[in-house]
Order: C-alpha cells, then sequence, then structure tokens
C-alpha cells in the first residue's frame, strides 16, 4: 500500500486561516546572497518537518528559461564527504549532467547552472542549454560510483537553498527540499494555497518525480516514464470544493512544471492544473492516483509571481514506501 508523507516546510509562518493573504515570512539562509522575500503561498500538510535541518539528499528545480539559477550545498559535518550532483533537462527529455564533488567539514559552495564549476573552482566541461529546465539532486556518497549514505544519522549532514532570478525582476527563493530523517505523520493528501497578493499573475507548480531515491542506491532515476498522477481538487475562497483534471507529473517538458488556472497561468506558457477556472484566492488539493516506473519519492515546488518584482516560492512533497514507514528515514 502506498503511503504518503506531506511536509509543509521551513518558514515561520503565522496562519490566519487557509484562505488569507500572508504576510512576510524570513528565511533562515546560510548568505546574504539567499534574502527574504514576500511570501504569497503555502504548502504541505499535517506532520509539518523542519527543513532547515540537514539530510543525505536534496533536491532542487531548475530554470534557464530567461532566468538564472544557483543552487546552494553546505557540509555540515565535522568530516569531509563526497557528493554525487545529478541534474537532469527536463525541457529535453529528461538527459543528465552527472560529476562528484568534495567537500571539507563546514563547507559550502554555490553552483551557477549557467556556468558549472566543482567546490575546487574549477570548471567542468559541461554545459546545460539556455531555455533547459528540470531538476536537481544532491547526495551524500560513499565515494566516487559509491552508493548513498544515509545508514545513520551521522550521514545527515546537507543542507541547501536555491535561487531563480528571473529576467522580468522577480526571484524564486527557497530551501532545498531533502530526504526526511523522520516520519511523523501519514496523509493521504498535500496541498498548497494561493492567492493574487502583490499582484501575483503567474505561477510554476512543479512536480519531480523520482525512483531509486534515498540511501543505497547508486544514483536517482528521474526519466519521463517515472510519473505521478494526482487527482486535482481546488477549494475556492467561499470554501467549495470545485473538480479540476487528474494530473500527471513527471520529468518532460509539458508535465514538471505547469500553471494552476486561468487567473494564475504558468509563467512560461505551459499546463494548467484547472483550466477554465479563474479563482484568484483559494487551495490545491493533490490526491494520488497512481504511479509508473515505480517512484519512491515525490517532491513539488509552488511559486508564485507579478512578472515584476515579486516571487515567492514553497515546497510539498511525499516519499513513497510500501508497508510500515521505516522510521529511521531510510525509505527503499
Amino acid at each position: 500500500m502506498l503511503q504518503q508523507i506531506f511536509d509543509g516546510k521551513k518558514q515561520e509562518r503565522r496562519i490566519d486561516s487557509m484562505l488569507k493573504n500572508f504576510s512576510r515570512i524570513k528565511y533562515i539562509l546560510l548568505l546574504v546572497l539567499f534574502l527574504a522575500v514576500p511570501v504569497k503561498s503555502w504548502a504541505g500538510a499535517f506532520g509539518i518537518l523542519n527543513t532547515d535541518g540537514t539530510s543525505f539528499q536534496l533536491f532542487t528545480p531548475w530554470d534557464l528559461r530567461a532566468r538564472n539559477t544557483f543552487v546552494q550545498v553546505t557540509n555540515t559535518g565535522a568530516l569531509p564527504i563526497t557528493v554525487h550532483v545529478q541534474v537532469f533537462n527536463a525541457a529535453a527529455g529528461c538527459p543528465e549532467i552527472d560529476f562528484y564533488d568534495t567537500y571539507t567539514a563546514n563547507d559550502t559552495h554555490v553552483y551557477d547552472l549557467r556556468g558549472l564549476t566543482r567546490n575546487n573552482g574549477i570548471a567542468l566541461n559541461a554545459a546545460l542549454p539556455d531555455g533547459g529546465f528540470g531538476i536537481v539532486v544532491v547526495t551524500n556518497v560513499a565515494g566516487v560510483d559509491g552508493p548513498a549514505l544515509g545508514g545513520s544519522f551521522g550521514d545527515f549532514v546537507l543542507t541547501g537553498n536555491y535561487r531563480i532570478i528571473d529576467a522580468a525582476g522577480y526571484e524564486y527563493r527557497s530551501n532545498a527540499d531533502s530526504f526526511i530523517n523522520a516520519i511523523t505523520f501519514v496523509n493521504p493528501n498535500a496541498t498548497f494555497n494561493f492567492n493574487s497578493v502583490d499582484g501575483a499573475n503567474a505561477s510554476d507548480v512543479i512536480g519531480i518525480v523520482i525512483a531509486d531515491a534515498g540511501t543505497g542506491f547508486i544514483e536517482v532515476n528521474a526519466a519521463p516514464g517515472i510519473s505521478a498522477t494526482f487527482d486535482v481538487d481546488q477549494i475556492d475562497a467561499a470554501e467549495q470544493p470545485l473538480s479540476c483534471e487528474d494530473f500527471t507529473f513527471s520529468c518532460s517538458a509539458s508535465n514538471f512544471n505547469v500553471g494552476i488556472n486561468d487567473v494564475l497561468p504558468n509563467s512560461r506558457i505551459g499546463n494548467r492544473l484547472c483550466p477554465g477556472f479563474s479563482e484568484p484566492t483559494g487551495v490545491i488539493i493533490f490526491t494520488l492516483e497512481d504511479t509508473d516506473g515505480d517512484p519512491n519519492y515525490i517532491t513539488g515546488f509552488v511559486g508564485l509571481n507579478n512578472g515584476d518584482g515579486t516571487g515567492s516560492m514553497d515546497t510539498w512533497f511525499s516519499p513513497l514506501t510500501q508497508g510500515t514507514p521505516n522510521l529511521s528515514g531510510l525509505i527503499n
């Protein structure tokens, strides 16, 4: 039986109602480069975990469609480590660039997706195409070609965040989502809410579906055939349900980054979760219906922007496992 864990994320939040506008939220981040921005959307479910904590595996989106992306990774441990960095390009059918990198104790590095360099400053002989977008996965591993660590809490030393800067003047910033180190609640639904504060008029709803995530695997797999289909419902400002079509997330050009509805379409003219609806304020509820390709981890991000100076992004996620959750967080 598939079980899902949905996590709301890192920010300090004060929520008067799911359907009311939200005040500003400050993130705890590692560098002055990653500063706070106004938040217009909140995502998650019960059993909220703190993703300012550490993990052995990190997940972020990246986007070079008239945008720049920076992904920061930090080794918070007292020992040097090796990480495996995998970058999947959903825009081109999910081909992968991957490399290994090393970190000393308490070391941090920012990867510029337009010009990748290793932590030692040496440029990689690899380039991501302009117009690409997709997934970055960073895993603490047992050396080059070694499996993912995570068998003990001493392996949970990675923390990270990302910054997507749009040419129009707004930014998306969030902590990296991460393979959880505790399971607190099993919940069949994931949610995020949305509104039009500060003139929000576009959205980016990202679904990352992963096979072979977690400890012991040599590398994760995010091929387009690995997918998750959700029943999608929208709750309007009058607290009434509106049924949308089912939607399938995968690492592909049309099913990776989509919009919410006709008022908050995708920022790059992608599909919409609820076409035909024009609610400026509400809640989206995802209920998992089916998977293909044996995924064992699903993570998602939701961003809202006004096409000018304001953008905000938060996360929703669901690890998948057979049977009873392993409370050590080792989901295989």
